[in-house]
């Protein structure tokens, strides 16, 4: 079979559904063999091709040990492997038990250690491999609310960078593809922990400058060509995908201000005071109502801040007299 990928044998750890399970399909559509791995087996057939199942839980050692094992038994090789696999929790560290954080951290990050290194002995038996990570634009930029996650994609970013450099003499590539918000069951999840889900992902939508979500074919594409020879210098790498969610200024941008006066009265007392910090709130800043209406801080000279956005022009800077001296707003000049 003709393809992007063919002939060549790929392990898609939370191949089931999501991003894992459209990079499993894409890889079928380009000719490679593929074993999907998850806790339970897909709802339907992957389209693009008959895909091999394992039951695996990424957390426990023996159960990818498990996994590999039966790769190699029905394929004999081991070519691409995609962490896909990722679960998430929607509370900030306050509200995290240590037994919630274990059950994130084990799936999320430990499951990519391990997966990780049990593919190494076979693809450094056949001359090299890929390790394909997928991260999240979270481990760069926290969301409110999502602290264990947040964390435990930090850890996928920073691992994927010390095995691309540790291996990459053996012939193994390894990069972390980082989506923004894709639509998922994990991004809906989220969407429906909010007081008005319909009015959250609107406002999500209104972020990215490309003016829509992702799709998990958008991430399926990227890993097709990092799993490829096409992007056989591409290793070490964190590749966001975001549809340019992360690439502007962290400014609101949304509807003007439509605040009733006692609520712009409180905000401005409290953002009276020039000196005052700007502080993270608890609500989420993407889908909170207050961090979607446009305007400027009172309280800052710069024109924003991260907390509230008011309404009002930025402070005049004092001008120089024909000294190049500063004289202070109103003084008459000399």
């Amino acid at each position: 079979m003709n393809g992007r990928l063919a002939g060549k044998v790929a392990i898609v750890t939370g191949g089931t559904r999501g991003i894992g399970r459209a990079i499993a399909e894409r890889f079928l559509a380009e000719g490679a063999r593929v074993v999907v791995a998850g806790r339970s087996e897909p709802d339907r057939p992957l389209a693009g091709g008959s895909a091999m199942f394992c039951r695996t839980d990424v957390a426990k050692a023996e159960e990818v040990q498990a996994l590999l094992d039966f790769t190699l038994e029905r394929c004999g090789r081991l070519d691409v492997l995609v962490n896909s696999a990722g679960v998430q929790l929607e509370k900030p560290i306050g509200e995290t038990s240590e037994a919630e954080w274990d059950w994130l951290m084990g799936i999320n990050l430990k499951g990519v250690f391990l997966c990780a290194k049990a593919a190494l002995e076979p693809m450094c038996k056949a001359g090299g491999g890929v390790i394909l990570n997928i991260g999240s634009y979270d481990g760069f930029a926290a969301d409110p609310g999502l602290a264990a996650y947040c964390a435990s994609k930090g850890g996928v970013h920073a691992l994927s960078k010390a095995i691309a450099v540790d291996y990459g003499a053996a012939g193994i590539r390894c990069n972390a593809i980082c989506p923004g918000w894709i639509r998922t069951e994990m991004m809906d999840a989220y969407l429906k922990s909010q007081a008005d889900p319909a009015e959250a992902e609107e406002a999500v939508i209104a972020q990215h400058p490309v003016g829509r979500l992702g799709q998990p074919q958008d991430i399926a594409s990227l890993a097709t060509w990092l799993a490829s020879d096409e992007a056989s210098f591409a290793s070490g790498q964190l590749f966001v995908l975001d549809g340019g969610l992360t690439a502007h200024a962290p400014t609101c941008r949304g509807v003007n201000n439509d605040f009733d006066q006692p609520t712009r009265s409180k905000l401005n007392a409290d953002h009276s005071n020039p000196g005052h910090r700007p502080r993270k709130l608890r609500h989420r800043p993407l889908v909170d109502p207050l961090h979607r209406r446009g305007g400027r801080c009172a309280g800052h000279p710069q024109g924003y801040c991260w907390a509230i956005f008011q309404p009002v022009a930025p402070a005049p800077m004092p001008r120089a007299t024909a000294s190049g001296a500063r004289r202070k707003q109103g003084e008459p000049r000399r």
